[in-house]
Parts: C-alpha cells; sequence; structure tokens
C-alpha cells in the first residue's frame, strides 16, 4: 500500500463523511494503542484521505522511533514532505531509504523516482518543451480566392489559372519552450522565459513556406497571496520574427502582462500585448510596409475541468492593428470554444492518456477604409470560421502520435480574401 502519489495535487477537496468519521475512528484507535504499527498505518492512510497531511506526517514520525529500520516509513515520509513543499527534508527521507540494505525492488524503484523529481524542483533552473513534427496537407495552401473571383479598381476579374487555389503538402516542425529560473525567495517569484518556433516546407508552393520564431520573457509574481490565491502575475518583454518564403516579413518586439488565476476545477488567463509590427518590402511584396503598425490586443480563456474524463475550454479575445495606410488598419474580434475528452489509457503506455480534442473560433475583421487599388468603394469586412478534431494517441511515456482534420473558410466584402482550406495532419509530438 502507498498513501502518496507523485504527481498528485496539493489541493484538498472536502472530504466526506464518512471518510471525517473513518479519519476520527482510526485516531481514537491510534491513540489508544500507540504501539500497534498497523493502526498507525491505517490512521495514515484515513488522514491523507482528508488532506491532513501534516497530522500524516507526525503519525508516521512517531512510528520512526519504533521501528527506525522500515523503509516504508521512510519513504511515505518523502513523499508527504514533497507534496507539503518541504523538498529538502524529503530528500533526506529519499536518501536513508536507498542507504538501507536489502531495500525491496519495488520501495526502491519509487524512492528513485520521487529522488528525481525531488532534485528537478529543488534545482531553479526548469527547462520543459514540447516538440511536434509531421506532415499536413492543404487544400488551398496558398489562400488563394476559392472561386478565383478578384476585384481590382472596382472591377470583378477573373484569376489567372496560375494563382488560383493550389493544393500542397508540408513538412513541418513546432517548438514549445519554457525556462523557470525560481529566485528562492520565500514568495515563489521565478523567471519565465518562453519560446515558440514553427517552420514549415511546402512541397511545391515554396514562396509560403514558414518560418516563425517568439520570444517572451519576464518574472512571474503571486498578485496578494493573502486577499487573492492562486493569482500570478507576469510582464514581460517579447519579439516575434517571421520569414515568408526566402524574405523576412516583419519583426515585432513588444510588451504585454499575464495574468492567472486557478480554482480546484476552473483556471482562468488573461494576457494583453502591444507590439510594433514593422514589415519589410520584397520584390513579391513591394509594398508590404504599408502594414507597418502598432498592434493592440487583449484576450481571456478559461478551462472548466466538467467531468474527470472531459474538460471544456472558452476564449475571447479583442485587437486593433493602425497600419500606415488605414486600409490596412482593422479592428478583430475572437470568440472560441473547445471540449477534450480523455478516452483512456492505453496498455502499452500506462499513464498516459489518448485524448480527443474539438475546437471552434469565430473571427470578425472591420477594416477602417477601402482599398482603392482593389475597390474604392468597399470597405473590407472578413468573417471568419476555423474548427478542428485532434486525435492524440500515446506510444509511449511522453510520446505520442498526432492526428487532425480542420477546416478554415473566411467570407469577406472583396472576393479577393473569400477561401476555404481543409487540412490534415500527421505528426509526432515528444514532451520533456
Amino acid at each position: 500500500m502507498t498513501f502518496g502519489g507523485q504527481h498528485e495535487s496539493n489541493a484538498q477537496t472536502p472530504p466526506a463523511s464518512a471518510d471525517r468519521a473513518a479519519y476520527d475512528s482510526a485516531f481514537k484507535e491510534m491513540i489508544g494503542d500507540p504501539g500497534n504499527l498497523q493502526k498507525a498505518f491505517t490512521f495514515v492512510e484515513r488522514a491523507i484521505k482528508v488532506g491532513d497531511l501534516e497530522g500524516a506526517v507526525a503519525a508516521l514520525e512517531r512510528m520512526l522511533i519504533l521501528a527506525p529500520n522500515l523503509p516504508r516509513v521512510r519513504l511515505e515520509l518523502g513523499v508527504l514532505y514533497y507534496r507539503l513543499g518541504s523538498y529538502q527534508i524529503a530528500r533526506r527521507y529519499i536518501a536513508e531509504v536507498l542507504a538501507l540494505p536489502d531495500v525491496p525492488p519495488p520501495v526502491r524503484q519509487r524512492a528513485e523516482a520521487f529522488q528525481e523529481e525531488i532534485d528537478r524542483q529543488i534545482n531553479p533552473h526548469k527547462f520543459s518543451g514540447t516538440l511536434l513534427f509531421g506532415f499536413r496537407y492543404q487544400s488551398n495552401a496558398n489562400a488563394a480566392p476559392t472561386a478565383g473571383n478578384v476585384r481590382f479598381g472596382g472591377l470583378d476579374a477573373q484569376l489567372d489559372r496560375q494563382f488560383t487555389a493550389k493544393k500542397d503538402g508540408n513538412a513541418f516542425v513546432i517548438g514549445s519552450f519554457q525556462h523557470l529560473w525560481d529566485f528562492g525567495l520565500q514568495g515563489g517569484e521565478s523567471l519565465d522565459t518562453q519560446a515558440t518556433i514553427y517552420a514549415a516546407r511546402q512541397f511545391k508552393a515554396t514562396a509560403v513556406d514558414l518560418l516563425y520564431a517568439s520570444v517572451t520573457s519576464g518574472p512571474r509574481m503571486w498578485l496578494l497571496p493573502s486577499q487573492l490565491p492562486q493569482v500570478s502575475i507576469r510582464p514581460y518583454v517579447g519579439i516575434d520574427y517571421v520569414i515568408l518564403g526566402t524574405s523576412t516579413e516583419y519583426w515585432a518586439p513588444g510588451v504585454g502582462v499575464n495574468l492567472d488565476k486557478k480554482w480546484s476545477d476552473v483556471a482562468v488567463s488573461f494576457v494583453a500585448e502591444v507590439r510594433r509590427r514593422d514589415y519589410h518590402n520584397s520584390k513579391k511584396r513591394p509594398f508590404n510596409d504599408f502594414r507597418t503598425g502598432w498592434e493592440t490586443f487583449g484576450r481571456i480563456s478559461a478551462d472548466w475541468q466538467v467531468l474527470p474524463w472531459l474538460s471544456l475550454g472558452a476564449w475571447a479575445g479583442a485587437g486593433r492593428f493602425d497600419a500606415k495606410k488605414r486600409f490596412e488598419s482593422y479592428n478583430e474580434w475572437l470568440l472560441g470554444v473547445g471540449a477534450q475528452a480523455m478516452l483512456g489509457q492505453p496498455a502499452w503506455a500506462p499513464g498516459e492518456q489518448i485524448t480527443l480534442t474539438l475546437s471552434a473560433a469565430r473571427l470578425w475583421d472591420n477594416y477602417d477604409a477601402p482599398d482603392p487599388a482593389l475597390d474604392p468603394g468597399t470597405t473590407r469586412r472578413d468573417r471568419e470560421w476555423r474548427l478542428s478534431l485532434t486525435l492524440q494517441v500515446p506510444i509511449a511515456e511522453r510520446l505520442a502520435i498526432v492526428l487532425q482534420a480542420a477546416r478554415n473558410a473566411r467570407s469577406s466584402s472583396l472576393p479577393n480574401f473569400d477561401y476555404t482550406n481543409y487540412i490534415g495532419m500527421a505528426g509526432l509530438t515528444w514532451r520533456f
């Protein structure tokens, strides 16, 4: 029997009345017979179940006086101190377990796993991330008008075949990384640096090969821990860089702030950001710098663990982009919903979950003024749907196959920007 779990949360839910009654009964029996180790173990189990970790620790430490050579007692003390956040004390007990002779193999394996996790927690520098690489098919890889119609100078025209929607595939890699530098302060403050990189190489339409890189860094602090428990704030600076085809598309330095709040089953996050996008001209895009300007946006999202196997999410956002030219300036609104179902643990990857995720988002873009080169009498208005269904199947610890089907469809007041794109993706993801 084991009492703790390596990945259990420290948050406690109110105990049921039956659990509380069993806890009270076990406590009385232990006090009435303090030399009975089995009664003490029963109390420890009941205490953990109702959330009295400190009471369980006290009982185990008394047991050490009676039986100092029991590795199980020292291991459970290490586990409980780990759950309480006392990593140095936890490590001492785990080290004592590993130093004992003739430790049963299951106990030794569990102790070694906890020692590794404790060392990771003690280290002030923590690095984690996710890599996804694979292949993607798109029915409209160049985002061309689906109907092949465009408008120039207020007149409708038919696109030449070479500029219409092109089916294509690509090989891609996405990496998300986080480095936390714990300052070792009582409040748990740290420097939180996050980076994302995306690279896609098209098989045919190489003009839309893409490289995107983003880095943000800033201190994460607990905001008014007494008045607002579990609320963290992270002001940050950052920069984005994009290459489209073989030319730099834009740089975008900026500043922002994250606010995060967690409850037992709900997590809410808010982000606000200001960036300066500096677009670069190229042979294929000689007027790209018309889009240079300031971008401001805010977004709020919430995730709710409805059932042990089902979570729901929702997000909303609003943004403003002020470009050099009014016909490139616009307001944007975003609404989205999602659901994720955990379908069980495969026999070949215990501890990992098969997941199915569905998401839907709606975007509204309203531009400030007509583009005289396209239609001097029509201001651009875009409406877009983004739908996706993603299946993730683990094949080993931290390694999974990812399959996705998606559809993006935009309708616009100008036919130049109407498009529909069907997407299929297969990849392999690894988290570390």
